[in-house]
């Protein structure tokens, strides 16, 4: 290594200012190819990239790129460049050398997997870098390396998730019968005829989508020799069709194969990491697998049902869940050009009849809630007709589905219930439906969930049972969707939630959150699994208990009216929540509605969301607390 690459990588690691122009161009970027595959060719690409003398700097990194020969270097490249705010000539620069590196077969594999990687992550934001990508893809060399074209079969499905492209489709067809990626072709093309039976409205055309992924999926497993992935995917549509062919016998085995294979495979999805190059393409992992575990949960909890209507309830589960987990595995990373918050795009498949179906969940809790009231003369009559258009949209047949849920407003109207509760119910199922079917994710909350249930495995008893732990995000996921959901809803879109806007003198008692929180989760896959009230716990009462099998685990709701900080709000409240878990796991949820006057604002989301560890004086276990700030006494921002 001559002077100057030394001179460089000492810059690089100690830090003293350098001048880029008094090396020359020519020693510059000879010294940046040298240090292209030493064990800090990675942190001179960056330390370039980002150096004051923009030109001169990026010259010299493109330099990198274009002379590295190991993957480990091209593949945390590529995860750096992804947490970086890219300017459109940047992502062209970066794109056209990531194709370039992609498509040379004197290199190693692995480069050209990752560099393609690359130009798909710097495509994502430009819709003509997207669309020369797709052009790129469908004219692979078939003939190339195979674990190549493994990668880029991935690669292609991730596009072909967001941009349907029959030219894609043809690829992973050829690349279905090679050796050495058939079964990664065959995976995404079961994903995308899985996504084409999601969204389908009419029953045939969802069925034969569903019979396509199926075979694509079965296809996966026989060209592998591990593919627990595309098994569990083709046990879940052999329910699904079984279910649209008439069902028959066999269903409680058939649903202990998907359960037990839901959690076996969700164990096997790693941890994220938000350092991970793949991140951008992967999707959401730490939801994908929570939502397996949910599916396995739901269907465990079918067992007791299976003398009614099994094949329609658990064809129900299994799309619900199917649909979560397919949104989460392909999700994309995106940065909005202003710099403003990042979000994760899920594909479209959160469609109408999903919509309906979990309004009419929120509809059949209303009636119950209000079966004595004046105003609904029979509520088994309004319940039974809600179980049959339930029923009507599982099977996808014809009737009045569009935006929102006109099938509900339909049902409360038909049953005479007056107008003025009619708009409230609405108001408050429309919103609920919202927070659990929105189609973009931010980037901030899932960061934030993620690092949640990262820290986690400091617990002893999260990180010793996987079933406890599986639970427990499931509890995280839908608490956070909660905060999400009452950080953004106005009190005019769901009336109910006005005492987080009350500036009033006498403040909202905790038990309206706990009643406000309770509703949620009662119309939300947890509702069979929470119990508001719960006594005999630790000797206390619990505002609410979670339990599934031997797990139990609480949710503690407080308010404050100071100003606290997190770690004193642990201090006041954490060692009760923690206190009834002396004979189960030991963490749980606190859940505070702040009543301290912001001026009528509220931090953002994502530092009201935290993870403690505490050990108690009385314990030598230490437990672990995830807390929740629901801020009130807020005004709408136009009025801050």
């Amino acid at each position: 290594m001559d002077e100057t690459a030394k001179d460089l990588l000492r810059t690089v690691i100690e830090g003293p200012p350098v001048d880029l122009a008094s090396l020359g161009r020519e020693r510059l970027c000879a010294a940046a190819e040298e240090a292209a595959d030493g064990p800090k060719g990675a942190r001179v690409f960056a330390w370039l990239w980002t150096h004051p003398q923009a030109e001169q700097g990026r010259e010299a990194a493109m330099r990198v790129l274009e002379a590295t020969a190991d993957p480990g270097l091209m593949a945390e490249v590529v995860g750096w460049l992804g947490r970086q705010q890219l300017s459109r000539d940047d992502g062209r620069l970066l794109w056209t050398t990531f194709v370039r590196r992609s498509e040379d077969r004197g290199a190693h594999y692995g480069v050209r997997a990752h560099a393609l990687h690359g130009a798909m992550l710097t495509a994502q934001d430009a819709r003509g870098l997207l669309r020369r990508l797709q052009g790129v893809l469908i004219e692979l060399d078939r003939d190339g390396d195979a674990r190549f074209l493994r990668h880029a079969a991935r690669i292609a499905g991730a596009v072909l998730a967001h941009e349907p492209d029959d030219g894609l489709r043809d690829l992973l067809r050829d690349l279905a019968a090679i050796d050495g990626c058939a079964d990664e072709a065959a995976m995404e093309l079961g994903l995308d005829a899985l996504r084409a039976g999601l969204v389908a409205t009419g029953t045939e055309a969802a069925v034969a989508a569903f019979r396509e992924a199926r075979r694509w999926f079965h296809a996966s497993v026989r060209t592998s020799e591990a593919r627990i992935d595309a098994e569990l995917y083709g046990l879940c549509l052999d329910v699904v069709v079984g279910f649209a062919e008439g069902g028959g016998p066999g269903i409680a085995e058939l649903l202990e194969g998907v359960r037990v294979a839901a959690f076996g495979y969700a164990a096997l999805i790693p941890q994220p990491d938000r350092d991970d190059a793949s991140r951008s393409w992967l999707g959401l992992t730490q939801v994908e697998r929570t939502h397996w575990s949910l599916l396995a949960m739901r269907l465990g909890a079918l067992d007791a049902s299976l003398a009614s209507q099994p094949w329609l309830n658990a064809a129900a589960v299994i799309e619900d869940e199917l649909l979560q987990v397919y949104a989460a595995s392909r999700s994309i990373f995106k940065r909005s050009a202003g710099g403003g918050l990042d979000t994760f795009l899920r594909p479209r498949v959160v469609g109408a009849l999903q919509r309906e179906r979990i309004a009419l969940d929120f509809l059949d809790r209303w009636i119950l809630e209000n079966a004595g009231s004046p105003w609904i003369a029979d509520a088994a009559q309004l319940r039974a007709e809600v179980a049959a258009a339930r029923e009507r949209a599982a099977v996808r047949r014809p009737h009045d589905a569009a935006s929102g849920s006109p099938t509900v407003a339909a049902l409360l109207e038909r049953a005479g219930v007056p107008e003025p509760v009619r708009s409230g119910a609405l108001a408050r199922i429309q919103a609920n439906v919202l927070a659990l079917t929105d189609e973009t994710v931010s980037r901030v909350v899932a960061d934030r969930f993620e690092e949640v249930a990262a820290g986690m495995a400091r617990n002893g008893h999260y990180a010793r049972h996987r079933d406890a732990a599986d639970f427990f995000d499931i509890v995280l996921w839908y608490t956070t969707l909660f905060a999400v959901s009452r950080h953004d809803l106005s009190a005019s879109s769901l009336p109910r939630i006005g005492y987080l806007f009350d500036r009033g003198v006498t403040p909202p008692l905790e038990r309206t959150l706990q009643h406000d929180f309770h509703d949620f989760l009662m119309g939300s896959p947890l509702a069979a699994v929470c119990q508001a009230e719960a006594r005999d716990l630790g000797g206390g009462r619990v505002d609410i208990l979670f339990t599934r099998g031997w797990v139990k685990t609480v949710a503690e709701l407080k308010r404050t009216l100071a100003d606290r900080p997190s770690d004193g709000l642990l201090d006041e409240f954490g060692l009760q929540a923690a206190s009834y878990s002396g004979t189960n796991v030991a963490f749980g949820v606190l859940m505070v509605l702040d009543l301290f006057d912001r001026g009528g604002g509220q931090p953002p989301v994502a530092q009201q969301v935290s993870l403690h560890h505490r050990m108690p004086d009385w314990s030598r276990a230490e437990h672990a607390v995830a807390l929740f700030r629901i801020q009130g006494r807020r005004l709408p921002p136009s009025r801050q």
